[in-house]
């Protein structure tokens, strides 16, 4: 079947949000398996099961989000998708360890942590477009 640019566009505004969410659910469980291993505990199904509920909404907020600015940055030149998920890839690692603030502090907070100089940014946004 040929591909139509109408049918990728469906495509991605289908699966970019449903890529965000499991990118941000992989990268929350992540950062429970080292928090165990730093703590002196093994990782076990129990850790991942303390994830609440307002912590998996905060995710899943935050990812369509984060997918949404990407999608944006994309159609716009490429280089701004990358861009965007750079600032806000410690996104889910904010949700985790602190649960009860409102998804524009998490968006300000990863986006000052990458972009508190120019070789943070422009690092981070190597290694996001490399893992791309």
């Amino acid at each position: 079947f040929p591909v139509t640019i109408s049918s990728t566009i469906l495509a991605l505004i289908f699966l970019l949000p449903l890529f965000s969410f499991v990118s941000s659910v992989c990268t929350a469980l992540t950062y429970l398996v080292i928090q165990s291993e730093l703590s002196g505990n093994h990782p076990n199904f129990k850790n991942f099961r303390n994830l609440s509920s307002t912590q998996m909404e905060q995710l899943a907020l935050c990812s369509l989000l984060v997918s949404v600015f990407f999608g944006l940055g994309l159609a716009a030149l490429i280089l701004p998708g990358f861009y965007f998920l750079a600032c806000y890839l410690f996104v889910p690692i904010l949700v985790i360890s602190d649960p009860n603030r409102k998804v524009s502090e998490y968006l300000a907070e990863s986006k000052q942590v990458v972009s508190q100089d120019k070789k943070t940014l422009i690092t981070t946004m190597l290694f996001v477009i490399i893992g791309f």
